[in-house]
């Protein structure tokens, strides 16, 4: 999600492209580009970006973009790959950085939050919400070992390209906001009757879990991690002020 909002909140005005502010006003206008089952706006970080396509394209990001968008991985200038097994992308902090500026136009702009305000409330707040619940998880210190082992898994799955046929390199997340997953990781079954996703979407959970543990191995969760929490102060400080701060 934070990737591809960044993505589209960043685009500058040109005949070709939106502006960021009507990309923030035309979030309920968005159609989904992949052609996958929709789940949107309550789906994960990828219904949200095939929605977004329809808004602005990778292309044209390329072309916006005064940094290069990723230091290594298998996308390439014409596209993304998401389906490689063993490689993913790898973000310049520049680039997100840069992103980062551009991310929340409201923030220093009350009338047009205001204006927006319903639309974040639909279609961002879900996504962003269980982002920053997983990412507060991760770092919580109680968890730094059981955090520790998830990332050395997920990134010996990334090199022998295990399970990838399967989804096991992100299955195993559903249960991940369960309070006992730590101790219950490797047991699917026992949530069932336990908690099952401990009241927090676990299929969104275990795409956003997957999106903070890539960005740790890449060096930019200090970046993204920024650029949600300037969302969520403006949009959603009140339930941002209820939860657990890094």
């Amino acid at each position: 999600m934070l990737s591809a909002l960044l993505v589209l909140l960043s685009a500058q005005a040109s005949d070709a492209l939106p502006s960021w502010q009507s990309v923030w006003v035309n979030l309920s206008e968005t159609e989904n580009r992949c052609g996958t089952f929709d789940y949107h706006p309550d789906g994960g970080m990828r219904v949200f970006y095939c929605h977004m396509l329809s808004q602005l394209s990778y292309v044209q990001l390329l072309e916006l973009s005064p940094y290069t968008i990723f230091l290594s991985g298998p996308h390439t200038i014409s596209g993304l790959k998401l389906d490689d097994p063993r490689s993913f992308g790898h973000y310049n902090p520049e680039f997100v950085g840069w992103l980062g500026e551009n991310l929340v136009p409201a923030a220093a702009d009350p009338a047009f939050r205001e204006r927006t305000q319903g639309l974040y409330n639909r279609y961002v707040a879900p996504l962003a919400r269980i982002h920053y619940q997983t990412y507060a998880k991760l770092h919580t210190p109680q968890n730094a070992a059981c955090t520790t082992r998830e990332k050395e898994r997920y990134a010996q799955n990334i090199q022998t390209g295990a399970g990838a046929e399967r989804g096991s390199y992100y299955e195993r997340w559903f249960f991940y906001m369960n309070p006992a997953f730590c101790e219950h990781a490797d047991d699917s079954e026992w949530f069932y009757d336990n908690g099952f996703d401990g009241g927090v979407s676990g299929n969104v959970v275990k795409t956003t879990v997957g999106f903070w543990l890539r960005r740790s191995m890449d060096g930019t969760d200090d970046e993204f991690y920024a650029a949600l929490i300037s969302l969520l102060e403006t949009y959603d400080s009140t339930w941002l002020s209820k939860q657990s701060r890094r």
